[in-house]
């Protein structure tokens, strides 16, 4: 009965997965630029910090999307010490 427990879990774990993987990583910086406020999205990649500039109209939707995967991140993280304890 454990292992059916443990499927849906696993199952759970496998959907977290498709579904960070869909998201952004990284933040959203802000810097003011001549007097303007410009906004970033930043994330670091094989050690290095990248960053993109984002337009207006871009940075609410990067917000959001961002905030969805730490979300998922941690429900990942939770399903997965769930899982390290059943063993």
């Amino acid at each position: 009965m454990k292992s059916t427990g443990n499927d849906k879990i696993l199952k759970e774990i496998e959907q977290l997965k498709k579904e960070i993987s869909g998201y952004p990583i990284g933040s959203i910086s802000r810097k003011i630029i001549n007097g303007r406020e410009r906004y970033y999205h930043q994330w670091y990649e094989s050690g290095k910090t990248k960053s993109k500039y984002l337009k207006q109209d871009e940075v609410e939707t990067f917000r959001k999307n961002i905030e969805l995967r730490r979300i998922a991140e941690k429900k990942l993280n939770e399903l997965e010490l769930i899982i390290q304890k059943s063993e």
